[in-house]
């Protein structure tokens, strides 16, 4: 017995020793990335820059696509990516044939550093990863990076077709290559999405401005509170008309644009938000409806909000982008519904910058949104491709152009 509890003892020993020279392996007591700073508008726009250059390349139907990253858009890529985490430091440092990317994030006392080698090559997997002191084997680091991807985006790594761009690297760039065939292949991930969103600075957004707008609809949310009414879009665009002007040298047009483009900040969308200008720490958010539904006021929003600040069919885009993405596994599914909601907030803010339409005359949703009760939702990736096969089979863009010809019939369209 004596003896047995001998072993107990040595074996707890053992175990405390190896638990704790595993967690002093993983965990260090300083950060590997000594200094971070917050990320500016100016990130932003360079994002932006980068990704309108990958989509103007893509329209030029170029053979072969190819994208420069330079130091200068490198740092600003990594305080955007600081930016999406509280407390995390990032550092991205690129040589001839490889690139290393440094995080950091603090756990109490303790930081968690890791360490991303990715070397010249086809696909975003990593080639190297590197945990505190443990560098893991490749099929743990592939494993880890696709359960990081699919936490982040909701899909899986592989529907993001990043395997299709060839990275390289030198002393002071990266770069990105692929085929035009290969591109076409993103046009359905959240990735060209996300671009497609950045692929917008046609107007300059005043952040004054901006913060007048949205402390006004802030304010008249709480009233419906007390008032215990729903927070119907139709109410509120009906109160742009009695919202104080936030200059004299605005227009009645440029008046209602900055309305409706503060109500979409408030729909709570936080990388749209961060292209906006809007501090990160402010989680200002109403809880708009649609049809009785938060989705469709966020589609309807989001996508005229984006309409404003582009002058193509981007928020368009950015919707079939992301009902494709629905689509997929883990996805929400396809819906037909969504789409004729980005379609509504497009119409809307195309009909009052052509004419000094009153919003006044919105009085019900009916007003401006049609009838959609017959519009399929909820269709998988599968599904979708037996009765469309793409966005542009004939089926699909003839009943889209259905949803469009039920818009301009409504009362607000058609008077």
């Amino acid at each position: 017995m004596q003896r047995l509890v001998k072993r107990i003892a040595v074996y707890s020993l053992l175990l405390c020793v190896l638990v704790t020279g595993l967690f002093f392996a993983i965990f260090d007591l300083k950060p590997l990335v000594k200094n971070s700073a917050a990320a500016s508008a100016e990130d932003f726009v360079s994002l932006a820059n980068l990704s309108k250059t990958l989509i103007l390349k893509r329209n030029n139907r170029a053979s072969d696509i190819e994208l420069t990253i330079l130091p200068n858009e490198i740092k600003s890529l990594d305080r955007i990516i600081e930016s999406q985490v509280q407390g995390l430091k990032s550092n991205t440092k690129t040589r001839t044939g490889t690139a290393t990317l440094q995080l950091s994030y603090p756990l109490n006392r303790f930081w968690l550093n890791l360490s991303i080698v990715k070397d010249d090559g086809l696909g975003a997997l990593p080639d190297k990863l590197k945990i505190g002191s443990i560098s893991l084997p490749k099929s743990l680091s592939d494993a880890v990076i696709s359960r990081a991807a699919h936490h982040y985006t909701g899909q899986e790594l592989s529907s993001l077709h990043l395997d299709k761009v060839h990275f390289s690297f030198s002393q002071s760039s990266a770069a990105l290559k692929l085929d035009s065939a290969s591109f076409n292949e993103l046009s359905t991930s959240k990735l060209l999405g996300t671009l497609s969103l950045l692929n917008q600075s046609n107007a300059v957004i005043n952040s004054e401005t901006l913060s007048h707008y949205r402390n006004q609809f802030i304010q008249y949310s709480s009233a419906i509170n007390r008032a215990g009414k729903k927070h119907s879009i139709a109410g509120y665009l009906a109160q742009i008309s009695d919202i104080p002007f936030a200059s004299n040298n605005l227009s009645t047009t440029e008046h209602i644009q900055q309305s409706i483009l503060a109500l979409s900040t408030l729909v709570g969308v936080p990388i749209y938000n961060k292209l906006l200008g809007i501090p990160t720490g402010d989680n200002s958010k109403i809880a708009f409806t649609l049809e009785k539904r938060g989705d469709l006021a966020k589609h309807f929003l989001i996508s005229a909000g984006i309409r404003i600040l582009s002058n193509t069919n981007t928020s368009f885009f950015v919707g079939a982008a992301k009902e494709l993405m629905d689509s997929r596994p883990h996805g929400s599914g396809f819906s037909f519904k969504d789409l004729a909601a980005d379609k509504a907030g497009i119409a809307l803010v195309d009909r009052l910058s052509k004419s000094e339409r009153s919003l006044l005359s919105i009085r019900s949703e009916s007003d401006f949104f049609p009838d959609i009760s017959d519009l399929r939702e909820g269709l998988s990736e599968a599904e979708f491709a037996t009765l469309y096969q793409s966005t542009s089979d004939m089926r699909y863009t003839a009943l889209v152009k259905e949803i469009e010809k039920r818009i301009a019939v409504t009362p607000f369209h058609s008077d």
